[in-house]
């Protein structure tokens, strides 16, 4: 047997992918999944008898005996699927390994002398992950969550050996893992019988299944069905009311339709009248699940996007999840946390409790909230000295860090029932009722515009503005490539509902882009659109317009606002999906603060240079105009 690190073990998987690769030519999807069928095979090898071992070639060099090995493998693997989990039969449709006797040799060559079950479980898990690059993981629609993520919610919410504990939307087992590997270190029992996990992808279940159940210490409980709404037979795994703790981070962005699903068993499926409603995002209605899953005074980890606590699209839901549980601690993460696992969003980890029976749900608490700003690493994935993860994970209680942590704070008491509908405030700047006024209260429209067909573009015609023309200090009107659409996209547009064409006093604003922070990272203000592209502009959908009422705000006032950085970071938190985008519902819950849009005195100098920077805008604009005319006339003097 070879003795393997997680490093000599992820050292194997890449050398047997590139043997894939390089000897059958393999793409790194095809490379993978037969990766995987190999994997199955060593299990089901492991588990063989001394009699039925004794049948099986040894791995060999030469050529004649790995021909022989090979045959047998090929067998033994269609024994394997024969005896495999439903959810295994389900990844591949025919039993075969698709390799070539050679590509085969070479893959066992690798790891045919590793006895996978005798591994411990954070070596096998270990490797896999390092040998799942990021490129690798996107590839694959892998997006494992980081392990200083993992390890900080699993110390926060710190499960006991013995608690039974569910993932409903596990992935590759990265909570339960970082888990187990805790209570190791602790030298405490493993109970893993009293674990369970499930999920809707059959090749997670899978890498979940290897990580952490091809090994000594008992088995995990697994159910390959769709969490939110459970196939029959899921009932043994997925109970309401029996888990002490659940720990997940479920698929974001999902829209669920009420046409294909049954929303009937969940409140944050209905309306405020109590209707169903047409359709839902997964985020909220696995946030009710696992709550739900709990006994009374259940814990939940659970890994959301940022819009789960400021969009208003999930007030009554929010409402009715109050009427389950109640918050007790949040992380706010950075959008880089994911970045490295594949994927760029805005999260935040929500710590709840099941409420007890006959608990007063409308006694007070007190939310501890961490705004993590450092998770050890920026944007590219350059190391950054400071991880406040590491620091966060080493405290047991996180509502009694002192100094040493000023990222974290406790919130003002507030209700139980009302824990999650408070915090809504905070995420969006909220005051005290009566100090603040929100945005949709001094504007008459908000609204994004619409990125015309790729065909409509042309060289002249209706200008339209792009998130390249803003530049955060001035529009800039100088057309570029597809800075015109065609007539009939003009026509189209004078034909539409919506509000498609700027004027002066309008500000624009990113609203849609790939990350959270280049949302309201550029804003600017229409002063005038110039005669020389036609004296009249529209914008695409990437952008959104903001049309100040002027007997309410000065519209310069209301873009200083928006240009501060605070404010900024307030519209960010606002974001849904995976890519980032910002909804005119939510932006017109911004709250203003009263004493800011009564201070005209205080900001007059800084509208002073608002106005001059309009200014100096607009005359680059007519400058850079003249230059390109004058280099017209050199060219056609030259030619």
């Amino acid at each position: 047997m070879v003795e393997s690190s997680p490093r000599d073990l992820a050292a194997l998987y890449q050398r047997a992918h590139d043997y894939m690769r390089n000897v059958d030519g393999l793409t790194p999807q095809e490379s993978f999944d037969e990766l995987l069928k190999y994997l199955l095979l060593k299990r089901h090898m492991e588990k063989m008898n001394d009699h039925e071992a004794r049948g099986v070639p040894s791995v060999g060099l030469f050529e004649e005996q790995a021909r022989k090995r090979v045959s047998v493998l090929r067998r033994m693997f269609k024994e394997a699927m024969k005896s495999a989990d439903e959810s295994v039969r389900k990844i591949w449709n025919d039993d075969r390994i698709h390799l070539s006797d050679e590509g085969l040799a070479a893959v066992d060559s690798c790891l045919g002398n590793v006895n996978f079950s005798s591994l411990p479980i954070d070596t096998r898990s270990a490797a896999l992950n390092t040998f799942l690059s990021p490129e690798h993981r996107r590839g694959l629609g892998i997006f494992l969550t980081p392990d200083a993520v993992a390890k900080t919610i699993v110390e926060v919410l710190n499960p006991k050996s013995g608690e039974s504990i569910i993932d409903p939307a596990c992935g590759t087992g990265t909570f339960l893992i970082e888990l187990i590997r805790k209570w190791k270190k602790q030298d405490v029992s493993l109970h893993l019988s009293k674990l369970a996990i499930a999920d809707k992808n059959p090749k997670m279940l899978f890498l979940a299944n290897t990580n952490l159940n091809n090994g000594p210490g008992g088995r995990i409980r697994q159910v390959l069905t769709d969490s939110l709404f459970p196939a029959n037979g899921s009932d043994s795994i997925l109970v309401e009311g029996f888990y002490d703790c659940v720990i997940t981070n479920p698929p974001f962005g999902v829209v669920l339709d009420q046409r294909h699903h049954d929303f009937s068993k969940y409140e944050s499926c209905r309306d405020s009248d109590g209707s169903l409603k047409k359709s839902q995002q997964s985020e909220i209605v696995f946030l009710e699940m696992c709550l739900r899953l709990l006994r009374p005074g259940g814990r939940l980890a659970i890994v959301l996007p940022k819009s789960i606590l400021s969009n208003t699209a999930f007030s009554h839901a929010r409402e009715a999840i109050g009427k389950l549980g109640y918050l007790d601690h949040v992380i706010m993460l950075p959008a880089e946390t994911f970045q490295l696992a594949g994927t760029q969003t805005s999260a935040v980890v929500l710590f709840m409790r099941r409420y007890r029976p006959n608990e007063d749900i409308n006694s007070l608490t007190r939310i501890a909230l961490a705004n993590i700003t450092n998770v050890g690493y920026d944007t590219t994935g350059r190391y950054r000295e400071g991880n406040q993860l590491e620091l966060l994970a080493r405290k047991s209680d996180i509502s009694a860090m002192g100094p040493e942590t000023p990222f974290w704070r406790l919130l003002p008491e507030t209700p139980k029932r009302e824990s999650l509908t408070s915090f809504r405030g905070h995420a969006t700047g909220r005051r005290e009722s009566g100090t603040c006024k929100s945005l949709g209260e001094l504007v008459e429209h908000v609204g994004t515009g619409l990125t015309a067909a790729r065909n409509a573009y042309t060289d002249r015609g209706l200008f339209i503005l792009k998130v390249g023309n803003l530049k955060g200090a001035g529009i800039d009107f100088m057309p570029r490539d597809r800075n015109f659409v065609s007539s009939a996209d003009l026509k189209r547009r004078e034909g539409s509902k919506r509000v498609l064409f700027v004027r002066p006093g309008d500000i624009l604003m990113t609203s849609s882009a790939h990350a959270p922070r280049y949302i309201g990272e550029k804003v600017d203000i229409v002063s005038q659109i110039p005669e020389s592209v036609g004296g009249k502009a529209t914008f695409v959908g990437e952008l959104m317009l903001i049309r100040a009422n002027p007997s309410k705000i000065d519209p310069l006032h209301l873009l200083a606002y928006l240009r501060m950085e605070k404010v900024k970071q307030q519209i960010r938190d606002m974001v849904r999906g995976q890519t980032a985008h910002l909804h005119a519902e939510d932006l017109l819950e911004l709250q203003i603060p009263d004493a800011f849009i009564e201070s005209r005195r205080a900001v007059r100098s800084l509208r002073d240079l608002l106005q001059e920077e309009q200014e100096l805008a607009r005359a680059s604009n007519i400058n850079a105009f003249r230059i390109a005319e004058e280099l017209m006339k050199i060219e056609n003097v030259i030619n």
